[in-house]
């Protein structure tokens, strides 16, 4: 089944790669700027929609998968639910991606290869791209620019981020946890995607799973003010008030380092190191541990735009 995809994979891109051909020219590689590229895409799109091609594609492909979906995953009946229906999808479009690329890295002409780089340079224009369609909440416009970075980059955790947390803006919680689980994978200490894969399994009421995406996230990075905040919100939607105070009382104290090491670092740029080394009143400006819970929501957001300390 595996062969048949990757023959299909092959037969298709070559189809492609004549008509771009006979289109554009072969002039492709770095002579073309990026916004070109799109307008040719665009055109190569439409020929292929108008023509019947697209379909005959998908026809051409759908028997492959077909016998993948029997033989790999050994599904020959109904999903139970919507939910399990979604799940397997998921899980199959990924497999499937990852599969095209490798036929793709196989079957690629060294010249068009050396095209490869110059295309990616606009992965940074389609996520701002995508963040305009996001404004304008046109979602589903949205969603296409976010998937064809990942069909582009597969193997770039933030691109898997920045469409988890799309997913989650349109409340897609299983497509985010699933994004987001496919970045840890690529990367088990990345900090941010454990801490959106404990956020997510709150929301999915998976709580013995949260617990354990928080705690790795503190002891990975024990520094990480968000990664103790987002600790001690979970401890408290658990009613463990103990381990509530201990987890925000440790936020709180990573929070006075870090400022008094800027403020030391301010004074010592100044010539004037007596202020650090008394200690300031940073701890009394902060006051005591429970003050972190007006900044709960705070922390939340910090995940999305970092993850704290975490990279």
């Amino acid at each position: 089944a595996m062969s048949d995809y990757h023959t299909q994979i092959k037969n298709i891109s070559k189809a492609i790669l004549d008509e771009y051909y006979r289109m554009f020219g072969k002039q492709v590689g770095n002579n073309i700027d990026s916004e070109t590229l799109e307008e040719q895409k665009c055109q190569l799109n439409y020929e292929f929609n108008s023509s019947g091609k697209y379909f005959a594609f998908k026809e051409q492909l759908k028997h492959a998968v077909v016998k993948i979906v029997r033989e790999k995953y050994l599904r020959t009946t109904s999903f139970e639910s919507q939910e399990e229906l979604q799940t397997f999808i998921s899980e199959l479009y990924v497999f499937l991606v990852d599969q095209m690329h490798v036929a793709l890295n196989e079957a690629m002409p060294d010249d068009v290869q050396s095209t490869v780089s110059a295309v990616h340079t606009s992965s940074e224009q389609l996520r701002l791209f995508a963040f305009e369609a996001e404004v304008n909440e046109n979602f589903e416009m949205a969603a296409v620019y976010y998937k064809e970075r990942l069909v582009r980059e597969p193997q770039n955790l933030h691109h898997w981020l920045d469409y988890g947390t799309f997913c989650l803006l349109t409340e897609d919680n299983i497509k985010a946890q699933e994004c987001f689980r496919k970045a840890l994978s690529l990367n088990e200490s990345h900090i941010q995607s454990l801490l959106l894969c404990g956020v997510l399994a709150v929301l999915m009421e998976n709580y013995e799973q949260a617990e354990i995406f928080f705690e790795d996230a503190t002891c990975l990075e024990p520094t990480n003010v968000v990664a103790w905040t987002l600790l001690g919100l979970y401890y408290e939607i658990q009613n463990n008030d103990i381990r509530m105070e201990m987890a925000f009382h440790e936020a709180v104290k990573q929070l006075q380092a870090r400022a008094l090491q800027t403020q030391v670092t301010k004074e010592k740029s100044t010539g004037n190191v007596e202020y650090a080394e008394e200690g300031g009143n940073i701890e009394s400006s902060l006051g005591p541990w429970g003050t972190i819970n007006d900044s709960s929501t705070a922390a939340v957001k910090a995940v999305g735009a970092g993850g704290g300390n975490g990279e």
